[in-house]
């Protein structure tokens, strides 16, 4: 008994510090103008699958069974011999700006995949900028803009809240909803025009000297992974720059520390604790245990 019990407490101080949280495939595919982009997505389904754009989910655009697949939308399809495999790929013919953004497939209505199409419309080279992690990076674009200048992130953000709320959504089997006001308006991170410049995003900053001379450099401090990421310079509605940010580091994992006069009884629900770490001592005191 006291071997298992001793067992149950490893595994419970293993699982609390090291936490692995998984979610579904989420990718970014980019293009350029008019060329034919694959969104991907490896599950098995055998039931009815299909593909809809994350703002508008009551929209199918391609859609698959085991008998069949139908093209609900022109430009849309899936292929039936791929499905069968546990390929479910959306194929979009002819990609313009207006097929940007984000696709979500689901199973059944269980969500499967969730993939952002990046539809290059300039010629412009992606830059990518590396960085320390907690530093401040600074992404380039050197163009001439008179009117508004825009920084906004191309890709979806993951974080540990992210990641969280994906869990927690797979766990109730809910779709966590996320507004699409923030792929609009709140997805812009800073801006500016011939009067002054704004910081939307706190950390992200563009300075004014610099756009009258036609330097749109987006400066962002304190980066950290979460930072990671593609980033897009739009001066009206046209993109002019892409620039890639890389954050490198490692993060120092987050201290536990346990507050004094909490209730230890059994009453807490605390099994154990670790009081000291020694090879002739007492390793573990278990509470509320018989």
């Amino acid at each position: 008994m006291q071997y298992y019990s001793s067992a149950v407490c490893v595994l419970i101080l293993l699982i609390t510090t090291f936490t692995d949280v998984s979610e579904s495939a989420v990718s970014t595919v980019k293009v350029k103008l008019n060329e034919t982009a694959t969104l991907p997505c490896s599950e098995r389904c055998s039931g009815s699958a299909r593909w809809t754009v994350f703002s508008k989910r009551s929209d199918t655009l391609a859609e698959c069974d085991q008998t069949s697949c139908r093209s609900v939308k022109e430009g849309y399809q899936m292929i039936r011999d791929q499905y069968l495999k546990g390929d479910l790929s959306l194929i979009i013919t002819d990609a313009d700006s207006t097929k940007r953004g984000w696709y979500t497939s689901d199973c059944d209505g269980k969500d499967l995949c969730d993939v952002h199409l990046h539809v290059k419309v300039s010629e412009s080279a992606v830059s990518t900028v590396k960085v320390k992690l907690n530093e401040t990076a600074t992404l380039p674009c050197s163009k001439r803009c008179s009117g508004v200048v825009r920084w906004k992130r191309s890709d979806k953000p993951t974080d540990v809240k992210d990641s969280s709320a994906r869990a927690k959504r797979d766990a109730s089997k809910t779709r966590v909803v996320r507004s699409t006001e923030s792929r609009k308006s709140t997805d812009v991170l800073a801006e500016c025009n011939q009067t002054e410049c704004r910081s939307v995003k706190k950390g992200c900053q563009m300075n004014r000297d610099q756009y009258l001379k036609g330097d749109l450099s987006l400066t962002i401090t304190d980066a950290d992974l979460s930072k990671s990421g593609v980033y897009t310079c739009e001066c009206g509605d046209s993109e002019i720059c892409d620039v890639e940010l890389q954050v490198e580091g490692t993060p120092e994992p987050e201290k536990r520390t346990d507050k004094k006069g909490d209730n230890e009884g059994p009453s807490s629900g605390k099994i154990c604790s670790v009081q000291k770490l020694s090879l002739t001592g007492p390793l573990l005191d278990f509470r509320g245990l018989k």
